[in-house]
């Protein structure tokens, strides 16, 4: 069944009235405990960026920052951003009791790992109704 069925079977003898939610919301909801305003956009929050250490133990290498989504978005708000963890370049200061010339060491290879991407996947199909008609009726 698809939405647009599932309404038309719910909604025969009844009105509906499309009233904008901000004139919904009393001016006395602002303290709280009002179930109002669940519709309202929701944009994605993210932690600050955490930093990870540095892979070298002497001179130049690289590290790992990353972040979480705190809020996912919704109702059409802004979304999260694709990348949620980023390599960065860093330094270690050397020991002075190690030398450059160490041939045990080799010879320097340099190494970036590719980043990690959020992809989002398409939307599902709609599922059927969890409820007939009457009360909490999708």
């Amino acid at each position: 069944m698809s939405r647009e069925d599932c309404l038309d079977t719910c909604s025969k003898d009844r009105k509906f009235t499309n009233i904008p939610i901000r004139d919904q919301i009393s001016t006395n909801s602002a303290g709280g405990g009002s179930d109002y305003g669940s519709d309202l956009k929701q944009d994605c929050k993210t932690s600050h960026w955490k930093r990870g250490p540095c892979n070298a133990t002497c001179g130049e290498g690289f590290r790992v920052k990353s972040r979480t989504i705190l809020v996912h978005p919704s109702n059409g708000g802004q979304r999260c951003p694709r990348k949620l963890r980023k390599v960065e370049r860093c330094f270690v200061h050397c020991d002075s009791s190690r030398h450059d010339t160490n041939p045990s060491w080799g010879p320097s290879t340099r190494y970036e790992p590719e980043p990690i991407e959020c992809e989002y996947s398409a939307w599902s199909a709609w599922s059927p109704c969890s409820k007939t008609c009457g009360d909490y009726a999708v």
